[in-house]
């Protein structure tokens, strides 16, 4: 009985031994196919990491562009700014700067620009040097008249 039982295991512990061979083949298979994916995804990232000294120096270069740009937009403000320094002594407040333009025949734009004010402020300015220069003294029939008639039409909407 002995040989008998023993003789019937045999198959059993084939077919168990065969059964383990496959699950390892299965196993090293998905071990070799999953360690393919992740070389592959770290390939792409060192390939994009050996690109980056080359995007470091493209953005490098976009700064000194951009920089150029600025300081050639720079160049074409400050004469303005030149312009407006060299119109007086510099103990001159804004109002009186306004003023001085006006009686050289300034139009109101321009003085706005080159003193850095709004159109509405020079003109606000204007006004009220002639109203309080009416207000205080006799005209005389030399002097023009800081604001000619109808300036004021556009922005009173009729109303003087």
């Amino acid at each position: 009985m002995d040989l008998t039982q023993s003789s019937m295991w045999i198959p059993v512990l084939a077919c168990a031994g065969l059964a383990l061979a496959l699950v390892a083949c299965a196993l090293a298979l998905a071990f070799f196919f999953s360690s393919r994916r992740h070389f592959r995804a770290l390939h792409g990232e060192v390939a994009a990491a050996s690109h980056t000294p080359e995007k470091l120096e493209e953005l490098a270069g976009d700064v000194e562009e951009v920089r150029a740009r600025m300081a050639e937009v720079e160049e074409r403000r400050n004469p303005v700014a030149e312009w407006s320094s060299e119109l007086g002594s510099v103990n001159l407040n804004r109002r009186g700067q306004v003023l001085r333009l006006y009686r050289r025949g300034e139009p109101s734009a321009q003085i706005a620009s080159a003193l850095g004010l709004s159109q509405g402020e020079v003109m606000l300015i204007i006004k009220v040097h002639e109203l309080t220069r009416t207000s205080g003294e006799p005209e005389k029939m030399d002097d023009r008249p800081l604001i000619p008639r109808g300036i004021f039409d556009t922005n009173t909407r009729g109303r003087q």
